[in-house]
């Protein structure tokens, strides 16, 4: 299957089931600020994902995977900067161990590090780091600066801004996707609507320095021990030291 096919696909039908969710729900409205964070969600999914394939390109997807989840540390620095979120000791030891566990898990596979890339793509990875995190800022903002029940709003905000350039991309490779790479977009698209919107939800109850380190590390150890399972991956010593690290971080970020 073509990664891009079934990327833009995931945006399609995320924009479809977002908006007929956003008509359906009979709440929320769109406002200034709702436009503000859903479009630049939107934006940063389409221009991340676009960098992610050269980034995958030219770093592997180990280093690719490791960028990704350390990009939780703009919001969270966001957070405390802008809205003066303050964690404790505990806290701040589960962020460090978050960190550390990201770190070790993600590095579990092989990392096809390409030396012969051009100069250009030098910044890639450095951009991609900085637009995953202001996608996740966007998020973060709403929870400011847009009522809870805006978030169905958001969501066909962000997806479909995602999907509009997505088409256009379609159209002009003319590659239209086989019955496979709609399935999987469609599926793909789904979970990430549903993902965002308990991650919006999850921010209204917790702190940003609970909920990024949280959902990254919580995802990674679940990839991990799913590979274990389901694709009979051998861990490394590191990468048992990484799940150790994150169950410690989940319960001193929950203290």
């Amino acid at each position: 299957n073509n990664v891009l096919t079934v990327g833009i696909v995931n945006y399609v039908a995320g924009a479809v089931a977002s908006v007929f969710w956003f008509f359906i729900s009979a709440k929320g409205w769109i406002t200034p600020a709702v436009l503000l964070t859903g479009g630049m969600n939107g934006v940063c999914y389409f221009c991340s994902f676009l960098l992610l394939i050269a980034v995958v390109s030219v770093k592997g997807a180990a280093n690719t995977t490791i960028i990704t989840r350390l990009s939780i540390l703009l919001p969270i620095l966001y957070g405390i900067l802008v809205w003066n979120e303050r964690p404790g000791a505990c806290q701040s030891i589960g962020i460090l161990l978050a960190m550390a566990s990201l770190g070790l898990v993600g590095n579990r596979g092989a990392n096809i590090t390409r030396p012969d890339y051009p100069w250009l793509f030098a910044g890639f990875p450095v951009l991609f780091f900085l637009l995953a995190g202001t996608g996740r800022i966007s998020q973060d903002m709403f929870k400011y600066l847009c009522d809870p029940e805006q978030r169905q709003a958001h969501l066909a905000i962000a997806f479909t801004i995602a999907a509009v350039p997505s088409t256009v991309l379609l159209v002009v490779r003319r590659q239209w996707p086989t019955v496979p790479e709609w399935i999987m977009g469609t599926i793909l698209g789904l979970i990430n609507v549903m993902q965002v919107y308990c991650l919006l939800k999850a921010l209204q109850i917790y702190p940003d320095y609970v909920v990024f380190p949280v959902t990254s590390a919580a995802a990674l150890v679940f990839t991990t021990l799913m590979a274990v399972w389901l694709l009979k991956e051998r861990l490394r010593l590191t990468s048992y030291a990484g799940i150790g690290f994150a169950v410690c971080a989940l319960g001193l970020l929950f203290s």
